[in-house]
């Protein structure tokens, strides 16, 4: 039950962090559209207004300026230069990896070495049951 609430802020921050959020108050906005243009004709008619786009409410609205508005910030921020990314990764390319252990160093038999008593003793039949009747 501790775990709910990190998982919950972990959920809700990628959601926004991909966009989601909008999504979801846009579902919401067409619920509600349907709801309202219901009450002054059919459903057929209420789900054709929703979805035309000719009729948009005023949370529609909100909602596609709020993500026009997003879109235009991110367009705007500045992309790391691939100058900069050098000289960040530049530690890591100086790193010493030792090399891979060539055959020459395995030559032992590693499955004999690790089940010896398996393979230098033979196995001992199972007992067997007798059953006498007296």
């Amino acid at each position: 039950m501790g775990y709910r609430v990190p998982r919950l802020a972990v959920f809700a921050a990628l959601a926004c962090s991909i966009g989601l959020h909008w999504v979801f108050l846009q579902s919401v906005a067409w619920v509600g559209m349907v709801v309202n243009y219901s009450h002054n004709g059919t459903f057929g008619e209420a789900l054709g207004k929703t979805f035309d786009g000719k009729h948009p409410c005023s949370m529609c609205l909100k909602i596609r300026k709020g993500w026009h508005e997003e879109k235009q910030r991110e367009a705007q921020l500045p992309l790391i230069k691939m100058e900069k990314m050098s000289e960040a990764l530049w530690e890591f390319r100086c790193l010493k990896i030792p090399a891979a252990p060539t055959f020459a160093l395995c030559e032992q038999l590693f499955v004999a070495a690790l089940y010896t008593d398996f393979i230098d003793s033979t196995p001992t039949p199972p007992p067997r049951f007798v059953f006498c009747v007296l």
